[in-house]
């Protein structure tokens, strides 16, 4: 009756910038909705137009880096030796790399009163794992860094949208709109339980407990 909604998603991605034993990830999301406005206890409240109650809950991936990430690369030298061109490893191999991931959860209401004010608000949690990022290796390895998953990043917050219509008449049709949003970003984990670490040559500090 056009009261209670559903909906279910389920997706199996692959990526070849991945080892093979880390390459496919399986991704999901469910959600639902209630269209109050069509209960029987309010069909006849005529000042209240609409009234719908949201939630949903689901997976992303994130594979954005570059090609043979994971890889163990061997480039060319700048300077000759013997006469001729040098060769040497340019990139340390990471067959642990693998796909990071985004939950997030939303809650949402909407509603329109009078046929003049509609809202609609939503409330986020959005937690990022496995985050995709250049670490620092130690000295003893040849190498200064690679790309690694390090740690989590939480964000909170809501939107709103409101319209009100202010004037509205068969000449004149006056509407004010407006936008609100609130973020609140947190770094809550980083590699090798460290709780901050400088990112080479940046000046960027991360820690955890602070924003990003």
């Amino acid at each position: 009756d056009e009261r209670y909604f559903f909906d279910f998603t389920l997706r199996r991605d692959g990526s070849s910038k991945f080892a093979p034993d880390n390459r496919w990830s399986t991704f999901y999301s469910v959600g639902g909705m209630w269209n109050a406005k069509k209960e029987k206890f309010l069909e006849d409240t005529d000042w209240l137009d609409e009234l719908t109650l949201k939630a949903s809950y689901g997976t992303t991936g994130n594979s954005s880096i570059g090609n043979y990430g994971y890889f163990g690369l061997i480039g060319s030298g700048s300077k000759p030796y013997n006469g001729g061109g040098t060769l040497g490893i340019a990139q340390a191999s990471n067959y642990d790399l693998t796909w990071e991931t985004v939950k997030q959860f939303n809650v949402g209401l909407s509603f329109r009163i009078f046929d003049r004010l509609s809202v609609d608000a939503e409330y986020y949690v959005k937690k990022t794992e496995d985050m995709l990022m250049e670490i620092p290796y130690s000295y003893t390895t040849g190498f200064s860094g690679g790309m690694g998953n390090i740690g989590a990043m939480v964000n909170k917050g809501f939107d709103a949208d409101v319209n009100i219509k202010l004037i509205k008449s068969n000449d004149i049709d006056w509407t004010f709109k407006a936008n609100v949003n609130y973020n609140k970003n947190e770094v809550t984990e980083l590699f090798a339980g460290r709780d901050e670490y400088i990112i080479a040559n940046t000046g960027l500090k991360l820690e955890v407990g602070k924003p990003y």
